[in-house]
């Protein structure tokens, strides 16, 4: 996807161009990504500049929507969609859950660490069922994940087995190991436990 070259041109080089983090995501998920959100709605919670909104729309998502909280990720995009031609894309600038916005499919990638101490991992996960139609990519951090530490927080509360068995309370998980980031796992979730 090359929006992010308009973007920055748009925004008076605002805009910081997808860097390898980001790369390295895509490459995480882009073997199921695509068949994920053809035809599907889309919301994508954290969206930072967009990345993933854009991409669910070149492989065909019929509409996405586009939550970030910081205004820095924000604004440089909203200012570009007052000028590019994208329909399908609602930008929105929010702290999730607050907004109730609901899709097929729901994307949750580095996010969850921008969520503590305000909400627990159970009510993360109830929020996430109920923003969810489908299906939720999500990846977790683990307690050795840099962003631990960075946001100052107990490694205590990033249990991955607490995680896993909330999730798996309300959604059929499959975990995926990638190797974009040891300390973070990444989980593709459907609708309904895994004992219906």
């Amino acid at each position: 996807s090359n929006y992010q070259g308009y973007i920055y041109d748009v925004a008076a080089n605002e805009c910081r161009p997808t860097n390898d983090r980001m790369r390295a995501r895509w490459a995480a998920i882009c073997d199921f990504f695509p068949d994920l959100v053809m035809g599907k709605t889309v919301l994508d919670i954290g969206a930072h500049q967009g990345f993933f909104c854009f991409k669910a729309l070149e492989h065909g998502a019929t509409a996405v929507i586009g939550i970030e909280s910081n205004e820095n990720f924000y604004r440089p995009v909203a200012d570009a969609l007052t000028i590019l031609p994208v329909s399908k894309l609602e930008w929105i600038k929010a702290r999730w859950p607050a907004t109730d916005h609901q899709a097929d499919v729901v994307v949750l990638l580095s996010t969850i660490h921008h969520l503590y101490p305000v909400m627990s991992l159970l009510e993360i996960v109830a929020a996430l069922e109920r923003s969810t139609g489908q299906i939720a990519i999500v990846d977790f951090p683990d307690e050795h994940d840099a962003n631990v530490e960075q946001q100052g927080h107990d490694p205590i509360e990033y249990n991955l087995t607490v995680f896993d068995g909330l999730v798996r309370i309300n959604f059929q998980a499959i975990s995926i190991k990638t190797g974009y980031n040891p300390t973070r796992h990444l989980y593709i979730l459907r609708k309904g436990a895994e004992n219906e």
